[in-house]
């Protein structure tokens, strides 16, 4: 561009060229890219310096996207875009590759008018130093990127997303101000912004100073050298995408569990033993035993001194699995036993007390899982999973307190209150105002655990694992706490898994088989069953539970009769405002619990659409996507049975035949487009049939017009079809929708004509 700026001023009088030149060689005295096309565009002059970067991208238009684009957009985990370049190559290849994602594409300068988007979790791509057709969106100068950086919307959208999602950087110094800036801003004031990656070839001590004081974990790679050509980033890069896709976990195995006793290396006889009548100092004495042999053998309960111990003390092992809350024997680690809570082939469950009258729950496996290695290890990975889980606070934990080998058991806080099956089956529970809210909190306590460094799933989501503590409480009695009426607790996590754990999965319950999915069902040793879509899997059925009131047939999603089953409890609620809520639930959860794993939507999409579900019922639209309006426009004005796009923001219907029509929300534009199609057929009266479905066509569009649509010039009579194309503004709809929809029905009904 220097080139073109000397070209520039070869029509200026000499001595005004030749201050403007030495200008211009201020840029090889600066390493500031800000401040040397701040001088650039000093010297040229608006216009120019506009021609000259519009010539140097205006083939960016006509190049295919560089496969990199496309392998990111291939990941299972990315689901939207952060982009310096102005190129456009990230809406490209996302375009080829997720061809039925819709995603909103906006620039920097606009990034605070899309932040509502941005927290439904729906898929973007912003374009933060602007797009090369837009002048008004670049962001080279240092008055521009100190304009942008002092945008207060673009502050908040940029702080929300680096709180909220991980990001991993590419291709550019996350140290640079413009990409790392916000890091370093947000930590000074104190906030958790969580993880985040920078892959990169730097090796210097710089980097590694400045990744930790951001908070960003480096991982390095080493570019390919050519002989006379630059270094080769992108085959190595290629192959870390390659290593993502292909990584399966391999991790050590849960460790055995133990807990706060002493360890006591040596012990009195089992004869001896047997002559105590304290059950709970026979417990302390075996399980300090315990301690000691596993912490000898570095964790190993597998060596020959172990498996000797539990032979040789069998008998006494067995008398403490042996719980009562009878006095005086009615004690556990100086705990009192109150009552048995329920009780499982796998395990059972006690409440007890302290001194104090605190509550906690004791899980103890059944005695003949001590041998099973499946179920023992099952154990000792929930145990491990409530551990990451109380260190972190997800909402929603029974925080553990300790856990024992001998017997194999876990003490956590007991959390008081109704479970969610028993919950939807009483006459108080109401889906749309209850059931909604409920699940959007249990989609939140899971994604809090996806979301945690060690990836924690949960793998048996089903209503009666669901503890909804404060349901039943009066309005009156909650306003003197700071609970949520519908905060939960999740429990039972003997099926759980997260990112380091290996070994065998245990089967679940086989009595609400209809919760698991086919790939736990079917392999339960496959790599599928530990994706976190197992969960999404769980969290369809429980919604399909609470809507309906039934348990999900034992074959789940693979039954022969579960789309009818789906299509037929979802009908039209004439109680409610917004029509075409039971029919985009019925979608979501067959989108939840599609048997093809690849095709499953995750968490993070089931709780954006429940979010959505609740304002629109709830008469909150000031933030529904363009694809909420569509559908309700369709299922208002035109009829209730219609089908969806892959993508679920186009529906239509071909309401007889020649006579098809169409909305679809154009997340892009913001705006909702309908296309009305009627052909004429044989039973068409042809008398002056041109003029007549002409003169209709033209009621129709001054109908709309009037009433706020814009009719397109798509719009036209031809060859006996009639063709109308109207569009209107999400702005709009949120304000007038009764009257833009009530003139929709006016105006297609003059043109559907026989």
């Amino acid at each position: 561009m220097r080139n073109q700026a000397l070209e520039s001023l070869l029509t200026l009088r000499e001595e005004d060229a030749k201050a403007k030149e030495i200008e211009l060689d201020q840029i090889y005295e600066t390493e500031n890219l800000w401040e040397a096309f701040q001088i650039l565009h000093t010297v040229m002059g608006e216009a120019t310096y506009r021609a000259a970067i519009r010539e140097i991208f205006e083939a960016a238009e006509k190049i295919e996207p560089p496969d990199i684009y496309k392998e990111i957009w291939e990941l299972d985990g990315v689901s939207s875009f952060l982009t310096l370049n102005i190129d456009k190559f990230a809406y490209k290849a996302h375009r080829k590759v997720r061809i039925s994602e819709d995603v909103a594409n906006f620039c920097g300068k606009d990034a605070g008018d899309y932040l509502h988007l941005v927290k439904r979790r729906k898929p973007f791509i912003a374009n933060l130093h602007g797009i090369h057709e837009s002048a008004k969106s670049w962001v080279f100068t240092k008055d521009d990127f100190t304009r942008l950086s002092n945008d207060p919307q673009y502050v908040n959208f940029i702080n929300f997303v680096i709180q909220d999602f991980t990001i991993v950087f590419m291709g550019i110094s996350a140290d640079d101000v413009a990409a790392g800036g916000f890091l370093e801003r947000l930590i000074s004031n104190g906030i958790d912004l969580g993880q985040h990656f920078w892959i990169t070839d730097r090796c210097d001590s710089e980097t590694d100073r400045w990744a930790s004081k951001a908070g960003v974990q480096v991982i390095r790679y080493e570019p390919e050298a050519n002989v006379a050509a630059p270094l080769d980033h992108t085959t190595i890069l290629k192959q870390i995408f390659a290593d993502l896709k292909e990584f399966i976990s391999k991790d050590e195995l849960a460790p055995a569990v133990v807990g706060s006793v002493s360890p006591l290396d040596s012990i009195p006889s089992e004869k001896e033993l047997r002559l105590l009548d304290d059950d709970d100092k026979l417990r302390l004495t075996l399980a300090g035993h315990a301690k000691a042999l596993i912490e000898r053998n570095h964790g190993d309960t597998q060596c020959n001194e172990y498996q000797a111990f539990l032979q040789n003390y069998s008998r006494v092992i067995h008398q403490v699995w042996h719980l009562t809350s009878r006095n005086p024997h009615n004690k556990f680690h100086g705990y009192s036993v109150v009552d048995k809570v329920s009780s499982s082939p796998f395990s059972s469950v006690w409440k007890l007390v302290d001194e104090s009258g605190c509550a906690y729950a004791l899980k103890i496996i059944q005695m003949d899982n001590l041998s099973n290695g499946e179920q023992l290890d099952s154990f000792r990975r929930g145990v491990q999973c409530l551990e990451y889980l109380t260190k972190a606070a997800v909402p929603g934990t029974a925080k553990i307190i300790t856990a024992f080998e001998i017997p194999t058991c876990v003490l956590m806080d007991f959390i008081d209150g109704d479970n969610f099956k028993n919950i939807i089956n009483s006459t108080q529970f109401k889906f749309w105002t209850d059931g909604i809210r409920i699940l959007r909190s249990v989609c939140r306590h899971v994604e809090f655990s996806h979301n945690l460094p060690q990836g924690v799933l949960h793998r048996d989501i089903r209503p009666s694992n669901v503890i909804v503590p404060w349901f039943y409480w009066r309005d009156s009695a909650l306003e003197s706490t700071d609970a949520d009426r519908y905060e939960v607790a999740l429990l039972n996590f003997d099926m759980s898994w997260h990112a380091k754990a290996q070994g065998r999965t245990i089967s679940g319950n086989i009595e609400e088989a209809g919760y698991y999915a086919p790939e736990q069902l079917e392999d339960i040793d496959c790599q599928q069953a530990r994706s976190t879509k197992v969960d999404s899997y769980g969290i369809g059925m429980t919604i399909f539970t609470a809507y309906t009131g039934l348990t999900p047939p034992t074959g789940g999603s693979k039954s022969v009769d579960w789309k009818d089953k789906i299509r037929t409890k979802f009908r039209y609620d004439p109680t409610l405002s917004w029509k075409s809520a039971p029919k985009r639930l019925a979608r979501l959860i067959d989108n939840a619990t599609c048997h093809d794993i690849a095709h499953r939507i995750n968490v993070r999409h089931i709780r954006a659409e429940l979010d959505q579900l609740q304002d629109a019922v709830d008469g909150i639209w000031d933030e529904l996507s363009p694809d909420f309006w569509a559908e309700e426009l369709f299922a208002k004005v035109l009829d209730r049975d219609y089908t969806s796009n892959p993508a679920g923001d186009e529906f239509q219907k071909e309401l007889k035949v020649g006579r098809i029509v169409s909305i679809r929300g154009n997340l892009q534009a913001r705006s909702v487009s309908v296309q009305f199609r009627n052909v004429a057929t044989g039973v068409t009266d042809w008398t002056n049939v041109d003029k007549r479905w002409g003169n209709k066509l033209e009621t129709a569009k001054e109908i709309l017009k009037t009433q706020g649509w814009d009719v397109l010039d798509t719009t036209r009579y031809s060859q006996r079809e009639i063709h109308l194309e109207v569009a209107v503004s999400i702005d709009s709809l949120k304000v007038n929708f009764s009257k833009l929809a009530n003139a929709l029905e006016r105006g297609l009904s003059q043109i559907r004509l026989d």
